[in-house]
C-alpha cells in the first residue's frame, strides 16, 4: 500500500469549500456569483472588502486559524480576477485531497525555486496552464503538465488560486511578508521544509484578468525573500522528497 493510500484511510474526509476572495471596491455579489456558479459541491464564498489594504498574510490566517479544528472544510484563496472554466472544480477538488496526501493545491507552480525569485522563470519545472489577459492581448503560459487528468507535485504555487487542507499545512502565512506580493511563495517553502506536500491540478482551467506587475513592492518581498531563504537557493522539490523520505 503506499503513503498516500495509507495517509488517505485514516484522514477525516472533506465534504464542503470555503472560498476565501479579498477585493477593493468590485461588485461583491458578482464575484460570488462567479465562483460558486460552477463549483460543484457544497461550498460558501466570502468576499472580503479589503478597503484598509490590510496585507493578504494577516487576512489569510484569520481564516486559516479559523479552521484549523475543522474536519471537513478545504479553504481555496483566489483573487478577485478569475474565470473558471472547469466545470464541478470544487467537487473534483475535493476528490484530490480525499484520495491524496496533499495538504496545498494550486493552478500553476514550479518544482524549482532560484534566486530570480520568479516562480516561472526556470520553465523547464513549471507546471500548469493559466490563461492571463489584460483586456487587449490574451497569454497562455507554455507549462508543462505529467499528467493532464491529476496532479503533479510541485514546490511552490502561485497565488492567485490556492486550495489549502487546514489540517495538514505545516505553517501559517509569514505574516512579515505583508504586501501583495510573495505571501504565496513564504507559505509554499514553508510548509515543504516541514514536510507538507504541494501540487498542481492540472484539471482545473481559468483565466486571470491579469498579467501581474514587478513593481517597487515586488523588488521589495524579492529582497526579504532571499535574505529568509537565500542560503538554500537553488531549492528543488526533489531535494525535499528525498529528506522526507529518509525521515528527517
Amino acid at each position: 500500500m503506499t503513503t498516500a493510500s495509507k495517509n488517505a484511510q485514516n484522514y477525516m474526509e472533506k465534504s464542503r469549500i470555503l472560498i476565501f476572495v479579498p477585493t477593493n471596491g468590485k461588485d461583491e455579489e458578482a464575484i460570488r456569483e462567479k465562483y460558486i456558479d460552477r463549483v460543484g459541491c457544497d461550498a460558501s464564498v466570502i468576499v472580503f472588502n479589503n478597503k484598509q489594504g490590510i496585507g493578504l498574510t494577516k487576512l489569510y490566517n484569520r481564516v486559516l486559524d479559523s479552521l484549523r479544528s475543522s474536519e471537513n472544510t478545504i479553504i481555496v484563496y483566489a483573487h478577485d480576477d478569475l474565470d473558471l472554466f472547469t466545470r464541478n472544480w470544487g467537487k473534483k477538488l475535493l476528490d484530490t485531497f480525499n484520495s491524496t496526501d496533499y495538504a496545498i493545491l494550486g493552478v500553476a507552480g514550479n518544482e524549482v525555486f532560484t534566486n530570480t525569485c520568479k516562480w516561472w522563470s526556470y520553465q523547464p519545472a513549471a507546471h500548469g496552464a493559466v490563461m492571463q489577459h489584460d483586456g487587449d492581448r490574451v497569454w497562455i503560459p507554455n507549462l508543462k503538465n505529467e499528467d493532464d487528468d491529476g496532479v503533479d507535485e510541485v514546490l511552490v504555487v502561485d497565488g492567485l488560486f490556492i486550495a489549502v487542507d487546514p489540517s495538514r499545512v505545516r505553517s501559517r502565512f509569514d505574516e512579515s511578508f505583508d504586501k501583495f506580493h510573495f505571501y504565496d511563495i513564504t507559505f509554499c517553502l514553508d510548509n515543504v521544509m516541514k514536510g507538507a506536500k504541494i501540487g498542481v491540478a492540472n484539471w482545473m482551467h481559468l483565466a486571470h484578468d491579469s498579467v501581474g506587475k514587478l513593481n517597487s513592492q515586488w523588488e521589495e518581498g524579492k529582497a526579504k525573500c532571499i535574505k529568509k531563504y537565500g542560503h538554500l537557493f537553488p531549492m528543488a522539490i526533489k531535494s525535499f522528497a528525498v529528506k522526507s523520505q529518509g525521515g528527517e
